[in-house]
């Protein structure tokens, strides 16, 4: 069994341990680009999906910005302070937060803590 526990958003995500520690790359392929449910695809609460996500408006809008969290089995901290993620403690485990935007991915180097 590998080092993650959870993770709080569907995405993809790869670990690799190495001598110095563990190398965790998440990407989060939703470019959020609306939120909620597109209206003209639903009639009352059922999916009718009319449209291709090429023809609605909002396939022109900026990605959104989301935080990405991932739950890893024991104690971890970044590299140094280039890596782009935060992680604090979590009983014994550490939650490692990522920013994703774009649908791309974030790879980070992490240590074991202490």
């Amino acid at each position: 069994m590998g080092p993650v526990r959870e993770v709080d958003t569907a995405c993809l995500l790869l670990t690799r341990t190495d001598a110095e520690g563990l190398i965790v790359s998440a990407c989060d392929p939703d470019l959020r680009l609306y939120l909620g449910k597109d209206r003209d695809q639903y009639r009352g609460n059922v999916y009718v999906g009319n449209y291709t996500s090429f023809s609605r408006e909002w396939i022109a809008n900026p990605s959104e910005e989301h935080r990405l969290t991932v739950v890893l089995e024991g104690r971890w901290r970044p590299a140094d302070t280039e890596q782009p993620c935060r992680t604090r403690p979590h009983g014994n485990a550490t939650c490692v937060e990522f920013i994703t935007v774009d649908g791309r991915p974030a790879q980070v180097r992490l240590v074991p803590a202490g």
